[in-house]
């Protein structure tokens, strides 16, 4: 049975005002601001399938995610010289086949929430909070790229765009049910060298990760 996509541009994938900044070899801040309204990243659904979604990006070929019927699926355009011929994988294939912990250097993985979780019965939430969830959201959201992930895309400052864009457009897929939109403000690069010292500590990157940003990046953007 064909699977036919229906899409539409994320025409709000970017902010009006989104900006990159990569660093040159001897430290210095390179900023921009470079065209991004003419992309090529889409959401959308299959067609006869109304729990269907699908984040795609249409750059050159196919390529990117969607769920259809239960399934999820990734899809992306075969090295070949014709275009239009693509592989698809089952997700789930993918996951077996990747024994590797997932958890991005950090080593302490034992981390315990300060707060017992509560659940909220839908019978007793509130007019407020059921407007809350009904009411359309905004929320901006800004990438720094470490130098470990500068060196693991060939130092390309291409290529991490495309991933960070994927990423970014797959997001928004996943919080549109709760009637959420994730807008990209910013990427940086941290293209020279890392900008703070990342610990294999989670704890200890995040507060050192939040005094950079109280000091440097919300002075240059707010």
């Amino acid at each position: 049975e064909p699977v036919v996509l229906h899409l539409e541009k994320n025409k709000e994938l970017f902010s009006k005002d989104y900006s990159e900044t990569h660093y040159s070899p001897d430290g210095r801040e390179i900023t921009t601001s470079p065209p991004v309204e003419d992309h090529c990243y889409y959401n959308g659904h299959i067609q006869n399938d109304t729990d269907s979604t699908a984040s795609i990006n249409a750059c050159h070929g196919l390529k990117g995610y969607f769920k259809s019927h239960g399934e999820r699926y990734l899809i992306e355009p075969l090295k070949l010289s014709n275009s239009e011929t693509h592989a698809l994988f089952k997700y789930e294939s993918l996951e077996k086949d990747d024994k590797m912990l997932k958890t991005c250097g950090v080593t302490n993985t034992t981390w315990k929430s300060d707060e017992p979780l509560i659940k909220t019965s839908r019978t007793s939430m509130s007019i407020e909070k059921k407007e809350y969830l009904q009411a359309k959201k905004y929320v901006e959201f800004y990438v720094v790229a470490d130098n470990r992930m500068f060196r693991k895309y060939s130092r390309s400052i291409a290529a991490i765009r495309r991933r960070i864009f994927d990423m970014v457009n797959f997001i928004n897929v996943v919080y549109k049910p709760l009637k959420a939109h994730i807008a990209l403000i910013g990427l940086e690069i941290w293209s020279n060298e890392d900008k703070i010292e990342i610990s294999e500590t989670a704890g200890v990157t995040l507060n050192r990760f939040s005094s950079w940003r109280n000091s440097v990046l919300l002075k240059r953007k707010r």
